[in-house]
């Protein structure tokens, strides 16, 4: 009996001890699991992607920041700081893990750091009112009110008299990049000075400023880590490797940066006038046919303007007519009866985007596939096709838009269109109107009505 009971204390010994390592090995499974990489990003702005309901907002670090993630297997969390300084010595302190930093050759050194191999190139940007011009002198300066990002290093800044006898200095005012246009619009500072990148995808919001390289050093993104992570060091610069070797930064690079130069300021300007005035009469048609499809309406709305300007009379030398610009064939196949009728064509070009969409190979993610639908609305989804052939030769990945958008404008060509099944292409037109539909979807999204 006793020797019964012993074993009965025994066995929940056993069983207690048996919960309590199963404890331990649970806490430290939900710690691995819970590990996270905590960052500053230095670009500020975010792109806007087509989506449903709601346009997507990324930004290319955000992007970067994903695939550091899937690399090393942890979770990033994205912090924001007011300067540079404020990023420098929240690394030191150990409050972050990683910071992006501009590095200038022959500038600035952080010996206390370990820096990545450089991912992106960069200049700081001067911005003015169309207005106003561009100051004759440096020192001129001087008399403005000048902002700066919260990305670009905060001192005074130092200017040489055209005579070089007198120097003066200002003390730059901080913005958020978004405001500082707004606060140069309305002539709340006289100058501004950003990050290329930031600066030339806001420009395209106010097409009344315009902007200039404001030194000739250009300067090189890293990943900054401290001196004691040198495996984080050497994680980071095996991705950068990666992805350069693989076209995944190319492609990064194209998403965020690769439209941006299409639009003239004229062209901004003229388009946000239309907003105004035109797009509220149609602006149902193109929610209701992206509600019905979809497809997000602001997306054929900026397709729309490209096509016609939003005119729904509007009648090509090649017989494609209407608001969306339909060909004869397309209509037919998609029951058009009248083309001249703004409804049917926004429906029918609505529909026609999601078809073309779903006929590419699924391996082709958001948002190339939404890129080469549109080609494929241009030049046809053939000759989008063969483009994808020739980019195979070519050693591009045929699922990216960054390879598309080089091997199209080749089909104009009889030495690649005579080697293809469906020959001669525009295919320089469809890549211009792919850049400049997402200028305008992305400039519609922002200012367009709701």
């Amino acid at each position: 009996m006793v020797m019964t009971k012993n074993k009965y204390e025994i066995v929940l010994l056993c069983f207690t001890l048996s919960l309590i390592v199963f404890s331990i090995i649970e806490n430290k499974t939900s710690i691995v699991r819970e590990r996270k990489l905590v960052v500053i990003p230095f670009l500020s702005t975010t792109n806007i992607y087509p989506g449903i309901p709601k346009p997507k907002k990324q930004g290319f670090e955000e992007d970067l920041f994903q695939l550091l993630s899937d690399h090393l297997g942890q979770r990033v969390v994205i912090r924001n700081v007011r300067s540079q300084d404020q990023a420098k010595k929240s690394l030191s302190l150990g409050f972050v893990d990683l910071i992006t930093l501009p590095i200038s050759q022959g500038g600035e050194h952080y010996d206390q750091f370990l820096q990545s191999r450089s991912f992106l190139e960069t200049h700081h940007s001067f911005v003015f009112r169309e207005e106003s011009g561009h100051p004759q002198h440096d020192f001129d300066l001087t008399n403005n009110k000048i902002g700066i990002t919260p990305n670009i290093k905060n001192i005074y800044v130092h200017y040489q008299s055209p005579n070089k006898n007198t120097s003066r200095a200002t003390q730059p005012v901080t913005y958020e990049a978004g405001n500082i246009f707004i606060q140069l619009s309305n002539e709340k500072i006289d100058y501004a000075i950003l990050p290329y990148q930031d600066a030339k995808n806001l420009i395209r919001f106010f097409p009344k400023t315009k902007l200039s390289k404001l030194n000739k050093k250009n300067q090189n993104l890293k990943w900054i880590v401290k001196k004691s992570r040198t495996d984080l060091k050497a994680s980071v610069d095996e991705l950068i490797h990666k992805i350069s070797i693989d076209g995944k930064l190319s492609q990064l690079k194209d998403k965020h940066f690769g439209h941006l130069d299409r639009l003239k300021s004229q062209d901004i300007a003229a388009f946000l006038k239309k907003i105004d005035t035109t797009l509220p009469k149609y602006q149902n048609d193109f929610e209701q046919a992206g509600l019905f499809y979809k497809v997000d309406w602001r997306l054929i709305a900026a397709l729309g303007y490209q096509e016609s300007h939003w005119n729904p009379q509007a009648v090509s030398r090649t017989g494609v007519k209407g608001l969306m610009m339909l060909t004869i064939p397309t209509s037919n196949r998609l029951g058009v009866k009248n083309r001249l009728n703004a409804r049917e064509n926004i429906y029918a070009a609505t529909n026609y985007i999601k078809i073309l969409k779903s006929s590419l190979p699924k391996k082709i993610l958001e948002p190339d596939r939404t890129w080469m639908a549109l080609a494929s609305y241009n030049v046809g989804h053939g000759h989008v096709e063969d483009a994808r052939i020739l980019a195979e030769r070519f050693n591009l990945n045929p699922n990216h838009w960054v390879s598309i958008r080089k091997t199209l404008p080749l089909l104009s060509r009889k030495k690649y269109h005579s080697t293809v099944k469906r020959g001669y292409a525009r295919g320089g037109e469809a890549v211009a109107l792919v850049e400049s539909v997402r200028n305008y979807y992305e400039i519609i999204t922002n200012n367009g009505p709701n």
